[in-house]
């Protein structure tokens, strides 16, 4: 058996590489602030909402997707300004995509490839449940990645803008 020799990459190809690590680098970093973001702004209404105490027993739990859960049942349950809360609740719905997403842009590992037009794409893996033998495979493309960046901004945006003005109307 003969021994392989190192193919070498051409410099211009690896550059383009680099560039398209560092451009998806860039991207989930932002995923991840934005969610983040969620995080923040969710375990902030929750506090306001148990201290404030006119709508029930409201629990701080300590899974992300539990804190929405329990925000999403307190946003369609009675209590005081049902219009801000349905709003808070259309915009948890419209969050969902994103939300649902979120464990794999966190926590997956994956390898990134480049098409012929210089964009990335990111081919994952990831366990959701933390069972090795569940894992899930998948890619991703920039212009999908692009998509749920924009989705994160608007959203993100409303939504927080949305819980910090039930926590003021709480408080007041």
């Amino acid at each position: 058996m003969s021994k392989m020799e190192p193919i070498e990459v051409d410099p211009p190809l690896r550059e383009i590489h680099a560039q398209a690590v560092s451009a998806f680098n860039g991207w989930r970093g932002y995923c991840v602030d934005r969610f983040a973001r969620i995080e923040h702004a969710s375990a902030l209404l929750l506090a306001a909402l148990a201290k404030n105490g006119t709508m029930g027993d409201i629990k701080q739990p300590r899974m992300f997707s539990q804190r929405i859960e329990h925000l999403r049942k307190a946003m369609d349950g009675d209590g005081p300004f049902p219009p801000l809360r349905a709003k808070l609740g259309k915009s948890l719905l419209a969050l969902a995509l994103a939300i649902e997403q979120r464990n794999r842009i966190v926590h997956a590992v994956g390898t990134i490839s480049v098409d012929t037009r210089g964009q990335w794409i990111w081919t994952l893996s990831f366990s959701p449940n933390g069972k090795i033998e569940e894992v899930e495979k998948g890619w991703l493309r920039q212009a999908d990645g692009k998509t749920l960046h924009n989705q994160l901004k608007c959203e993100v945006d409303r939504f927080s803008g949305l819980a910090e003005n039930l926590r003021h109307s709480l408080a007041a």
